[in-house]
C-alpha cells in the first residue's frame, strides 16, 4: 500500500500495463482507460492513509474501513482539500473519473473510439502515469 519501493514498484507495472494497451490499438485504449482509473484511485488512498499516518500496524484497517468507503470523486476532493494534489491534477483527475463513468456505464466499451475521444484517453492514461511518478514519494 504505502512504502516508497512498493509505489515505484506499482508505479513502474501501470506505467508499462497502461502503455502497452495503448500501443496495443483502438481495441485496448478502454483497458488503458480503466487501468489508468483505478491506479489513480488506488494512489489517492494511499496518499491519504500517508497523509493520516495511522501506525503501521493500523493502516490496513484504516485503508479498509475508512477509506474503501470513499468514492472515486470523495477521494478526489478530499485529497484536493488536503493539499495532497497538484493545480490541475484534481482536473484531470476527475476528468479521468467522468471519462471511465462514461465509457463504463454506456457500453461504449465495444463500440469504435473516435479519434477525439482516443487523444483524451491518451492524455488521461499519459496523465495518469505522470500522477503516479509524482506521487511516489
Amino acid at each position: 500500500m504505502g512504502t516508497l519501493p512498493e509505489r515505484i514498484k506499482t508505479t513502474e507495472y501501470a506505467r508499462k500495463k497502461i502503455k502497452n494497451f495503448l500501443k496495443s490499438g483502438e481495441d485496448d485504449y478502454t483497458s488503458a482507460l480503466l487501468l489508468s482509473s483505478i491506479y489513480a484511485e488506488l494512489r489517492l488512498r494511499t496518499l491519504l492513509t500517508a497523509w493520516m499516518s495511522p501506525p503501521q500496524q493500523k493502516r490496513e484497517k484504516t485503508s479498509s474501513m475508512i477509506l474503501n468507503k470513499l468514492s472515486f470523486n470523495q477521494l478526489i476532493v478530499l485529497c484536493n482539500k488536503l493539499g495532497l494534489l497538484q493545480s490541475e491534477e484534481r482536473k484531470n483527475l476527475d476528468a479521468l473519473r467522468e471519462k471511465r463513468n462514461k465509457v463504463a456505464h454506456e457500453t461504449r466499451l465495444w463500440k469504435k473510439i473516435p479519434e477525439s475521444e482516443k487523444n483524451k484517453i491518451e492524455h488521461l492514461s499519459n496523465f495518469t502515469i505522470q500522477f503516479l511518478e509524482r506521487t511516489n514519494s
